[in-house]
């Protein structure tokens, strides 16, 4: 025994000095492996699928620069039935001039995760990266930002032709007045929500790589076979038409054809009306002839005084999911064959009944449109008219798209060329940002507070410098300022040859308000020519609809100094895209193979644009 814990005391005495050695040299070794990787990234670390280990920041920065900024100029491919389609981080959706963000990598909250990785607080962390950084991979994910609504809208209006809707069976009369069925059809629908998450994957990953979509099959709601057993009851309803529907002075006769294309089948296998059927016959057989928009009372000056200019009008409105509800109990409960809906009537805003006082000039903003072509000059005239003469109540927000009201044909706007879906169709209202900008501009110059201002997606001559413009479109995006000056303010529009201004009148406080010159850079050349092959052209006959523009950064600092001294600041950014011109082609006798990917675009292809031939 005692030979046995002599050994063991001997044992322990030498490990001391070999175990404390082993441990010093493991602290050198570290510490050495630390200075060496100081100002560089540990071994083994990736960002998605790029190796990073042993560069230092700009190094790591160049790499992930150089694959970010492939992914956003090349933009991420999407692909369903052999049709690809380049998605680019920003994109437009609704109209050439409002491009919003898709995607977007951010390269130096990436670098920073690497470089950061394995030298937290925890001193075991770092010691466990050099023991084993050679031999593991750490794979990281990149930084990035995705809106999932803007590149579902996006996707979903460039495969529109690949989705087909669901349609539920449904009852029919023949030519011989004989019902009949007409069977359902299963749809077809992408997965827009795998679609996102492999677009988060790519992205997380840096991945160059094409998401191939899928879809899914939509099930009708109403089948034949449920249509089979309600035939007796289908045939009493039909018996219900003629039937008439009035609303205020206008009535629509709903015949026994459309009356049983109503006809469904509810979840508890009973027989219902297709409320949304409804709806839209309420909207376009009654709504168009019916609805009347509020008209707000209008002033202006004459002679340096205030004179009463337009009296408020009441609007009316029918309520269409109710006035469906209606239809729905009238025919199925009641039975009627005449059914009332009553408009809702809607107020205008009223005047205070205290002492409106307009005593002078607060401001005027002013833009030119000079190039602009003969239709656009006419919108901006009409445009200029709907906010001639409003008077903005003490406390109230402006909205541009409010005061504008319905830009259709019946407002007296005119058509301006829009290529949507391969074609190029009129579309009314070209030419209202020039009214927008021009608001804007006034509010700056009165000191009014910007509650809603976006600028345009590309610079536009019209609006000239870059980053004072601003983009109008119902219902967004929208102009909005604030009256907080404590009296009314009466808004007086002039047009002199191409020069449009804005008059704001109204009481002054003492407010000081100042505007920096823009500042301009991060200039951007412009991707080449698009060249879209037209079945509208001669064949060989070129029309371009769209000029090269340079992509852009803008700001401006915005400050207005109130009597009691406060200072309220604000900076104005605006980010313009470089656009690349676009030119439709006859389409030769000779078919050509088209590649999605490339510049040159077939009309019966899904990769044609959505965009304006004229700046709004």
């Amino acid at each position: 025994m005692k030979k046995s814990h002599t050994r063991l005391k001997i044992f322990f005495y030498l490990s001391l000095p070999i175990t404390f050695l082993l441990v010093l040299l493991l602290m050198v070794g570290h510490l050495s492996w630390a200075k060496k990787y100081e100002n560089k990234i540990y071994p083994g670390i990736n960002i998605g699928t790029i190796p990073l280990g042993g560069l230092n920041k700009e190094e790591a920065r160049t790499k992930i620069n150089t694959i970010s900024q492939k992914i956003e100029q090349e933009g991420i491919v999407f692909e369903l039935n052999g049709i690809k389609i380049n998605v680019p981080h920003q994109v437009t959706t609704d109209s050439i001039e409002f491009a919003q963000e898709a995607y977007q990598i951010s390269p130096e909250l990436s670098l920073e995760k690497a470089f950061n990785a394995g030298r937290e607080n925890d001193w075991l962390t770092g010691f466990s990266r050099w023991l084993f950084g050679n031999y593991q991979i750490y794979h990281l994910k990149a930084e990035y930002t995705i809106n999932e609504d803007v590149l579902k809208k996006f996707l979903k209006s460039e495969f529109s032709n690949q989705e087909v809707s669901s349609q539920n069976a449904m009852m029919s009369i023949d030519n011989q007045g004989e019902l009949k069925i007409i069977p359902e059809k299963i749809g077809l629908s992408i997965n827009y929500e795998l679609a996102i998450s492999e677009t988060t994957k790519k992205l997380e990953d840096l991945d160059l790589s094409t998401i191939k979509l899928e879809t899914n099959e939509i099930k009708p709601d109403t089948n034949a076979h449920n249509l089979e057993n309600l035939i007796s009851e289908a045939i009493k309803i039909g018996e219900l038409a003629p039937i008439k529907i009035k609303a205020g002075e206008y009535f629509s006769i709903i015949d026994k054809k459309l009356l049983i294309s109503w006809i469904k089948v509810d979840q508890n296998q009973k027989i219902n009306l297709d409320q949304e059927k409804i709806k839209e016959f309420i909207s376009k057989k009654l709504s168009i002839y019916v609805d009347q928009e509020v008209e707000t009372p209008r002033f202006e000056i004459k002679n340096g005084k205030m004179s009463f200019w337009q009296a408020g009008k009441e609007g009316k409105k029918i309520n269409i999911e109710q006035s469906s509800q209606q239809i729905i109990s009238s025919i199925l409960i009641d039975q009627k064959k005449e059914i009332i809906v009553e408009p809702e009537v809607i107020p205008f805003a009223s005047l205070d009944n205290g002492e409106i006082i307009i005593k002078e000039l607060l401001g005027t903003g002013h833009s030119n449109f000079v190039g602009s072509p003969s239709n656009r000059k006419k919108n901006i005239a009409v445009g200029a008219k709907s906010v001639h003469g409003l008077l903005i109540k003490p406390g109230e927000e402006f909205s541009l798209v409010k005061a504008l009201g319905e830009i259709n044909e019946k407002s007296g706007y005119f058509p301006e060329l829009v290529i949507k879906g391969n074609k190029t169709v009129p579309e009314f209202g070209g030419g209202l940002c020039q009214v927008a900008t021009t608001l804007f501009r006034s509010a700056l110059v009165v000191g009014l507070p910007i509650t809603a201002r976006q600028n345009h997606s590309y610079r536009v001559s019209y609006y000239e410098p870059a980053g004072t413009d601003a983009a109008v479109y119902d219902p967004q995006p929208d102009i909005k300022f604030l009256n907080d000056t404590g009296n009314y303010i009466l808004i007086q529009t002039r047009i002199t040859g191409n020069d449009i201004y804005f008059d704001f009148w109204g009481t002054k406080d003492g407010r000081k308000a100042t505007s920096t010159t823009p500042t301009v850079y991060n200039i951007v050349k412009p991707p080449a020519t698009k060249t879209i092959v037209s079945s509208d052209l001669k064949p060989g006959e070129k029309k371009c609809t769209e000029s090269a523009h340079n992509g852009a950064d803008a700001f401006f600092d915005y400050s207005v100094i109130y009597p009691d001294g406060t200072n309220k600041e604000k900076r104005f950014k605006s980010h313009y895209i470089p656009w690349q011109a676009v030119c439709l082609v006859g389409a030769s006798s000779t078919p050509a193979t088209i590649n999605p990917l490339t510049t040159t675009t077939p009309t019966t292809s899904s990769t044609a644009i959505s965009t304006s031939t004229k700046e709004q």
